[in-house]
């Protein structure tokens, strides 16, 4: 991200719309010294907010870190297009989130092959998934009564 201030200063005056919303005094990140390109690091003007650390198959952002070292990290459903849930503080290997909604979503073309897995999976309880009842979403897992629904996960020090 760069900080710096902009040309326009002054409230009550036109902007040229052809030239305006231009930085003062910008310094490029990169510029070109014998033929390659060399990164001028000037961190007051140029100053990072986040560093991607993981990335999905699709090329969309898991997990991050900001210059104090805190984690985020998002949860991709619906064949890994949509974010369906974002944490705060947390690392990507530390969060998890179920709403039964994409397990009857989209085309199986790859599923089989090359599966990303779910970091719970129900897909074993396919036939208890329910619209009749719910709560946010469109479907809900419908538990019978004197039944018992389990499933394992691996937990593993952070």
């Amino acid at each position: 991200v760069y900080y710096g201030s902009r040309t326009e200063t002054q409230t009550g005056t036109q902007v040229n719309l052809r030239s305006g919303g231009t930085v003062a005094a910008f310094a490029p990140f990169w510029k070109v010294s014998n033929k390659k390109w060399v990164a001028q690091k000037d961190t007051t003007r140029w100053v990072w907010n986040s560093q991607t650390t993981l990335f999905n198959r699709k090329g969309l952002e898991l997990e991050n870190k900001d210059p104090l070292g805190r984690y985020n990290a998002g949860l991709y459903g619906y064949q890994d297009a949509m974010i369906i849930a974002a944490t705060q503080n947390a690392r990507y290997r530390e969060a998890t989130y179920e709403g039964f909604e994409d397990y009857f979503y989209g085309v199986p073309a790859c599923d089989e092959v090359c599966s990303a897995g779910r970091n719970l999976d129900f897909s074993g309880y396919k036939t208890l998934m329910t619209t009749s009842q719910h709560h946010t979403g469109k479907y809900s897992l419908q538990v019978p009564a004197d039944s018992v629904i389990s499933i394992s996960a691996t937990v593993v020090a952070a």
